[in-house]
């Protein structure tokens, strides 16, 4: 019957098994190298989100003391109005008095503007106060989070390595049960391919490369005489029964 034809070399019934630890071991040591890079990502965009912040209140510094040279040069322009209208009354022509008056005009007009750009810079402080307010709730928030992940990386990563040495106690028992010849195959595939070396018949056809297979090389994996390769992945096959 075909089940009778389906059965499998004691080799490839501990090389499957193999390969079953062998998967999760190279999916445990991807996880080693993409987890501290993930906590490392964390800390980085932390620290970017800080510099943010800095960057802020920097600008915040630089407005105040924008604003106070400002309110600097308006008392400046006050003064300078005063001390011509001063002027003004001691003079003795009309064209010494307009010369006056159209100073002081040019005086007040200059404040004016001066004032307008306090105006202005004010709203600006105030802007940038509100962002740093946020800013800051924003980081003390994230601060415990990054915490909180970080942790559940790190125990996540030390799960990983005992489920790994265990994984490697458990495959280093199922060495001893398989032909060095067989190993020494199943080795090559396996750490040349990203996903399997055994794969089963599926239909006909590789269950790796999914190209169909001659009726010679199909029957050959039935009778499970020997390691049966794809010809043209190089996978180890084995036989499975089509629903």
């Amino acid at each position: 019957s075909q089940r009778k034809g389906c059965e499998m070399l004691e080799d490839l019934k501990v090389l499957l098994l193999i390969q079953e630890h062998d998967i999760k071991i190279r999916e445990i040591e991807k996880k080693k190298v993409e987890r501290p890079a993930y906590i490392e990502g964390l800390k980085k965009t932390f620290e970017r989100k800080k510099d943010n912040l800095k960057a802020l209140k920097d600008q915040m510094k630089h407005l105040e003391s924008e604003k106070k040279n400002l309110e600097l040069e308006v008392e400046s322009k006050a003064a300078t109005v005063l001390k011509y209208q001063g002027q003004q009354a001691q003079v003795k022509t009309n064209a010494e008095y307009r010369a006056l008056e159209s100073e002081i005009n040019n005086q007040k007009q200059e404040r004016s503007r001066l004032e307008d750009k306090i105006l202005e810079n004010m709203m600006l402080v105030d802007e940038v106060r509100q962002k740093i307010a946020a800013e800051e709730k924003f980081l003390a928030s994230e601060a415990d989070k990054v915490l909180v992940e970080e942790q559940q990386v790190r125990d996540e990563l030390a799960k990983d390595i005992r489920e790994l040495e265990k994984l490697k106690q458990e495959k280093e028992a199922l060495l001893a049960k398989v032909s060095r010849d067989a190993l020494e195959k199943y080795n090559l595939i396996f750490e040349n391919k990203d996903d399997v070396a055994i794969v089963p018949v599926q239909h006909g056809a590789c269950g790796g490369c999914f190209m169909a297979l001659t009726a010679q090389v199909v029957n050959e994996v039935k009778r499970s005489a020997e390691l049966v390769r794809c010809e043209n992945c190089s996978r180890i096959l084995y036989c499975t029964l089509d629903k």
